[in-house]
């Protein structure tokens, strides 16, 4: 992303407004991590919204994902048990998204 290389990264390319969840149950602060588009995907700028994948499905964090312009996150996950992370992006175009070196921070 942006020319940089992430010795650990997540990607995907989704439909639009597909997600991923995760089990973390309840055991950590926080995520932080790196997102942006991948360099040799597709630039359509694409929204990453990382949501409590619970029955509140409470909006946690939203970026936009854009070509060659990462940027770094933090998410509070503090009492999380599902982390949703979900990607839209406009004229149902699929960019590469991609997560760099994306960590979770236990409490």
């Amino acid at each position: 992303m942006g020319g940089k290389r992430f010795s650990n990264a997540v990607t995907t390319e989704p439909g639009n407004g597909e997600s991923v969840g995760y089990s973390i149950n309840e055991r950590y602060q926080s995520l932080t991590a790196t997102v942006g588009l991948d360099d040799d995907g597709l630039a359509y700028p694409a929204t990453v919204t990382f949501k409590s994948g619970d029955e509140s499905g409470k909006t946690l964090k939203t970026v936009t994902a854009q070509i060659n312009r990462p940027a770094k996150v933090t998410v509070e996950l503090t009492g999380v048990a599902i982390l949703t992370i979900e990607v839209g992006q406009a004229d149902f175009k699929t960019p590469k998204v991609a997560l760099g070196d994306p960590v979770l921070h236990r409490l």
